[in-house]
């Protein structure tokens, strides 16, 4: 772990801070976003310049980004047209087949949720500080990669992350007072949940109850999110403290906050955080998702045995740093 917040954290905090005070309703611009064009102008711009000129209409979008009124639904669309680009061909991924119809109501939710499509590479605590924002990092990548355990293509990986963004979105809510739908309907007959829906054969889409809920809800998310990073950052600094002496079981304490709170998409306050770190059953997935390699090489499998000590830690961070 570093201390040094990367590029896109940094982005998405200044954007948590000023779009607090934003309109509580329709677009608005959003320079902060510039850094995160940058590499795409400049990846757009190799490739048409290499011969393929099918990026070169994407590049000058890139350029004119600023010009245009620095929007944020202009981005992830621009972004989404360079990564489908990169998978020319292929049939549409079993995540965008998931969440593809859920793009206009994400998009819909700024400013109070804000997607930001990110070339970096974030590691965990990136991740947990960023789910501690009002903005929900969209990954670009220019060849396969692997993310939760399975390999994705480019656009595969994009519509990985709307589908977290839509369960955070969920809970968040939740937190607010709030229930809308879930993805996943009731189990089949094997127990097993799925987001297909044979009534209509589609998938279930859920972004939609959201909107006006979490517009009409702005401020109080802006401050659940003010919580939600205190909580984050207060852990993360208590974690950091206890050092090398414990190095085991500060990084199982981190790998189940970022089950919680990334993976699981729940809300990293400290009434959610005691009610989930009051049992064992984040620890038994974590567990079983060491034992087939979830994560693959950034994780060691070994942690597997710390994972009590890690939740206990957790537990008495949340006491001992007065997390409220």
């Amino acid at each position: 772990m570093t201390d040094a917040a990367s590029l896109t954290v940094q982005v998405a905090r200044a954007l948590t801070r000023r779009l607090a005070e934003a309109p509580a309703a329709g677009s608005c611009p959003m320079p902060e976003l510039e850094a995160l064009v940058r590499p795409l102008l400049t990846r757009a711009r190799w490739r048409s310049d290499a011969g393929d000129g099918r990026f070169a209409p994407i590049a000058a979008r890139a350029q004119a980004w600023v010009t245009d009124g620095c929007r944020h639904d202009a981005l992830v669309r621009l972004a989404l047209d360079y990564v489908s680009l990169l998978d020319a061909g292929g049939a549409r991924t079993a995540y965008g087949m998931r969440v593809a119809a859920e793009l206009d109501d994400a998009l819909a939710l700024a400013p109070s949720v804000v997607m930001l499509p990110s070339f970096e590479t974030l590691d965990m605590v990136d991740l947990l500080r960023l789910r501690a924002t009002s903005a929900r990092v969209v990954g670009l990548r220019d060849s396969t990669t692997m993310a939760d355990g399975d390999a994705c293509t480019p656009s595969e990986f994009f519509w990985h992350d709307v589908d977290h963004l839509r369960f955070m979105v969920r809970e968040d809510l939740a937190v607010l007072g709030v229930a809308i739908p879930d993805a996943y309907g009731a189990p089949d007959r094997d127990g097993r949940r799925g987001t297909f829906d044979a009534a209509t054969g589609g998938h279930r889409r859920v972004l939609a109850a959201a909107v006006a809920p979490l517009a009409a809800r702005r401020g109080a998310h802006a401050r659940l999110m003010q919580r939600a990073a205190a909580t984050v950052d207060g852990l993360l600094s208590g974690l950091a403290r206890r050092g090398s002496g414990q190095a085991c079981g500060v990084a199982a304490a981190r790998l189940l906050l970022f089950e919680i709170c990334h993976e699981k998409s729940l809300t990293p306050v400290p009434e959610i955080l005691h009610r989930e770190l009051a049992g064992e059953m984040h620890a038994v997935k974590v567990r079983a998702k060491l034992a087939r390699r979830f994560w693959g090489e950034a994780v060691d499998p070994g942690l597997a045995d710390h994972l009590a000590v890690g939740r206990a830690l957790l537990l008495r961070l949340l006491v001992e740093e007065d997390i409220a």
